[in-house]
């Protein structure tokens, strides 16, 4: 059975992929080539790269902002918060490390998630048949139609669409991003790498509005 994906998933995979391609091309290409004797803004120059670069990640957060504010209006559900809750409710009885693990997430971030769904009323802790001094994670049938009122993907259009790429695109992908994460703050990578990107995108916000 063939997956239909969402208009702006199919967009996103394919700026991906685009991504994918460029590493490929630029692996391929002789090495000392100097590029700066071509117009900053010509096709194929290092600054005109960039910019095509920046504009896909432009493409890619405005993608995902709006999916997110879209979740917003329709469940008051931050992104994070939603993903979460699809997966308790895919996999009933859920411990929090196996929903630390399926969101990527540190185990306290994963901690907090849950303590605002079930602030919310949207899931419950209870204790494990097998082993009581263990507690699992189920949602309320308020989650259940809180996760029926949200629009798709539940898990972001972000992961949804990195799904849909092929192994040997993902490589690329990956690689790809490794020297422009090298320029960033080593002490803050991986404390970013653990933070959802609806709540990044949504301090965005915060600040915008406070400078307005």
């Amino acid at each position: 059975m063939v997956t239909v994906l969402p208009p702006v998933v199919r967009r996103v995979a394919l700026f991906l992929r685009e991504t994918a391609i460029v590493r490929s091309a630029a692996s391929a290409a002789p090495t000392g080539v100097n590029h700066a004797i071509k117009h900053p803004a010509s096709p194929g120059s290092a600054n005109y790269l960039a910019l095509q670069v920046l504009r896909s990640f432009r493409v890619l957060m405005q993608s995902a902002r709006q999916h997110f504010a879209q979740t917003r209006q329709r469940t008051g559900l931050t992104g994070a918060q939603l993903w979460a809750l699809s997966e308790i409710i895919a996999a009933p009885d859920m411990r929090l490390t196996t929903l630390a693990r399926l969101l990527n997430l540190h185990q306290t971030t994963a901690s907090n998630l849950v303590l605002d769904l079930v602030s919310g009323g949207l899931i419950e802790k209870v204790p494990d048949a097998s082993d009581r001094r263990s507690i699992n994670l189920r949602a309320t049938s308020e989650g259940m139609a809180a996760l029926a009122a949200a629009p798709r993907p539940h898990e972001g259009v972000l992961p949804t669409a990195l799904r849909s790429l092929q192994q040997h695109e993902l490589e690329a992908l990956h690689l790809a991003l490794q020297p422009l994460i090298r320029h960033l703050d080593p002490a803050e990578v991986e404390r970013f790498a653990q933070t959802p990107m609806s709540d990044i995108l949504a301090a965005g916000e915060v600040r915008k509005r406070s400078a307005e």
